[in-house]
Order: C-alpha cells, then structure tokens, then sequence
C-alpha cells in the first residue's frame, strides 16, 4: 500500500498529474498497488475526480499545527502502508516525523518535489532545514532533469537518492479534433471565422508571466492578422492582465476563461499555444497541448526543451523576452505548413514519450521496487543533525523546531 500524502487536491497541476495517475491505476486489473491519498488540510476540488477505488483521509488541519505530525502518525498505524509518499516541502517534516511516530514496522517515507510557487528557488529557511531532511530520507523523487538538479545544487541530496518520474497525459482525452469537431467547438466559444487561436492555460500568478504573452502578441499583431487569445485559469493577477489586454490592437481579441474542465476542447481550438513561465519543471499544460496536436512556443526554462525539440515539435524562447516570443509567434502563426509538421510531432512525441499508461507503470515500478526492499529502518528516518556538524546558530534555532515539535508529540 502507498499512502499518498499532499497539502490538499487543490487545482495545480502537481494534484491533477496525481489525481491522473492514481486513476490510471485504479482501472488496471493488474494493477498489485493499494493508492490512498491524504491530505493535510481539507480534502480540496479534485477530490471528486477521483477513482471510487482509491480511498481518501483528509487530516483537515488549520494553520500551523504541531500536532499534525501526529495526527498524521496515528492514521498510518490504521492504514500500515509500506510507503508515505508526501509530494512537496510543505508535506516533508510531518511525513517524516509521522513515520518515526508510527509502530514497527514502520513506512518508508519518499519524498516528491513538484516545484515552487516562485521562480527565486528554495528560500533560506528551507535550505537550512534541509540538512536535517537529507539524513532523514535516502528516498526523493521529482518530475523532471531540472528538478533533479534543483533539489542536488540547492538542498544537497545526492543524485542516486533521487528517481525521476516524469508526468503523463491522457492522450485518448486529450487528442486532435477533426474538421467538424473543432468547428463546432470554435463556434462555441464565440470565435468567428477566419482567426487565429493562441491558447495560454495557468493559474494568473506572476510565475506564469502572462504580462510577457501579452506585450509580444501585442508586437506580432500587425504581422498575424485577426487572432483569439485564450487565457484559461484564475489567479491574484486577473484583474491586471486584463487592464494589459485592453492595449491590444483591434485585430486581436483577448479572452479570459476562468477555471474550465473542458481543456482538452480549448486545446482542440488551438493554432497555437504559449507557455510563458518564468519557472516550470515538467509542465501538464504543455504535454496535454502537445497531445492535442498544438503547436507550441515556450520558455527555456525547466524541461520544456526537453518535451517539445526546439524547431521540430515547436519554438523555445528565453523567458521574459517579448521580442523572442512575438518573432516565435509570428513565425508560427504566418506559416501554416510549419505549424502542421510541428502539430504532428508534438502528437507523435506525446504518445510515443508521455502517455499516461506508461507514466503509471514508472511509478508502479518504483514502488514495488521500494516494497521489495522491506520496511525502512530506524536508520533511515529521522536523525536529527548534530550542531557541530557545520552548523551555525541560525542553523541551530531552525533544527529546534523540528526537534521541539517530536519532544511535544
């Protein structure tokens, strides 16, 4: 059994990449993995989505509490799973603590990093904790290169203690709409005839740098004649980007959509698709554009290189660039031939790299590989670090935190 631990089924793309996965699972027949989820806080909106197979416990903690860690501790002596897989920072001290908490034999505590909300890295404090984290974990996972780098450079774990396991898209969901369909689906959301669609999809936070997409679509307007950009997902930043958007010439038309659960149909309506984040490691939205057959213009950042092969299933460009990204888009939306050929690519790629299936059966994989090994020792929990162990007395004051919190519990 593997008890997956997240701050809450919130809509993100690290909960939907979980939620995809547990449910691919949950319809395997041969599928020998027992998936519950819990969450720390209340249960959250994709909760619903899941599979009526995969059990969840919601812990529904307010604010900072000490005692999570114990809560926590007491639901994994119900369960007994063989691992507490907690995805991101903010779940890594409560899981391991609650593994220590709990009676032999004791879960193997994996720890998954998705990414930062921020494209500054790991803050101080988290650096400084992480010294007491890598002696209490020899288990860390992330979803991309450049979050295996992340986590080596910044928090110091040692590159064999890391496995990566790259996200998946549902390519039977998420696939190209033939010539009816997709007109159909243009008519429903009100794009007229004869214009280009630029799709964006992100929560409005300053990370996914939407203001960059406005200003170069701004720039390539008078190359690529009447266009649509959709804007899907809400944030902070909704309310700026649309005072931005009313800059934009009169043959391009800005459109904010919200939250939607019709993505994959956006997608389908697509010419193009802009990624302008500042910071990614493996981005969802990007694998389920490439799946619908969009070509795509990104970021160099994360493993967005990685995913589409600059000049082949799309365009890479730096972040925070508005000229490179209103050259890219004018290429792109001025020559029909290069936009199939990149489409067709980034659909093969999808299928052939990403699909869900074969995402599913890594992780399957990792955790049976894990299961073989037999329950975690003592030695590979928590260890709290020594103070002469290079530490200084800020280094001190952030270990007694965690020290304090396992004497109280």
């Amino acid at each position: 059994m593997v008890l997956h631990l997240v701050h809450s089924l919130s809509v993100g793309g690290m909960e939907r990449a979980l939620v995809t996965i547990l449910n691919t699972a949950a319809q395997d027949p041969r599928a020998a993995i027992r998936n519950i989820v819990c969450t720390m806080r209340e249960p959250g909106p994709l909760a619903d989505q899941l599979h009526r197979s995969v059990t969840i416990d919601s812990l529904r903690i307010k604010g900072r509490n000490r005692l999570a860690a114990l809560k926590l501790s007491k639901l994994i002596a119900r369960l007994r799973p063989n691992i507490v897989h907690a995805r991101n920072f903010n779940t890594w001290a409560d899981c391991l603590l609650a593994c220590r908490l709990s009676p032999a034999p004791r879960p193997m505590p994996v720890l998954g990093f998705h990414g930062l909300e921020t494209a500054g890295g790991f803050s101080v404090r988290r650096k400084r904790l992480a010294r007491w984290i890598r002696s209490a974990s020899k288990h860390f996972t992330t979803v991309s290169q450049s979050g295996a780098r992340q986590l080596r450079d910044e928090l110091g774990v040692p590159r064999q203690h890391i496995s990566i396991l790259p996200n998946g898209v549902d390519t039977t969901r998420f696939a190209p709409a033939d010539g009816p369909t997709r007109d159909a689906i243009r008519i429903s959301l009100g794009i007229p005839d004869g214009r280009c669609v630029i799709v964006m999809v992100g929560s409005l936070v300053p990370v996914k740098d939407h203001q960059t997409a406005i200003e170069a679509v701004k720039r390539s307007a008078k190359d690529i004649g009447p266009t649509e950009l959709l804007i899907v997902g809400d944030g902070p930043l909704l309310d700026t980007l649309r005072s931005g958007a009313q800059a934009l010439p009169d043959n391009v038309r800005a459109s904010f959509l919200g939250r939607r659960g019709d993505v994959a149909d956006v997608l389908r309506a697509a010419d193009l698709f802009l990624l302008t984040s500042r910071y990614e490691q493996m981005s969802n939205a990007l694998l389920e554009a490439m799946a619908c057959g969009v070509a795509a213009v990104a970021t160099d950042v994360g493993d967005n290189a990685l995913l589409i092969e600059h000049q082949r299933s799309g365009l890479i460009v730096p972040a925070a660039d508005p000229e490179a990204l209103a050259q890219a888009v004018t290429d792109l939306l001025t020559s029909q031939d290069v936009r199939k050929r990149f489409s067709d690519n980034a659909r093969r790629r999808a299928v052939q790299r990403f699909d869900i299936a074969t995402a599913t059966e890594r992780y399957t994989r990792y955790y049976q590989t894990l299961i073989n090994q037999g329950p975690a020792n003592d030695d590979e929990l928590i260890r709290a670090p020594s103070p002469s162990a290079g530490s200084g007395p800020e280094d001190d004051q952030e270990l007694t935190d965690v020290r304090d919190c396992g004497r109280r519990l």
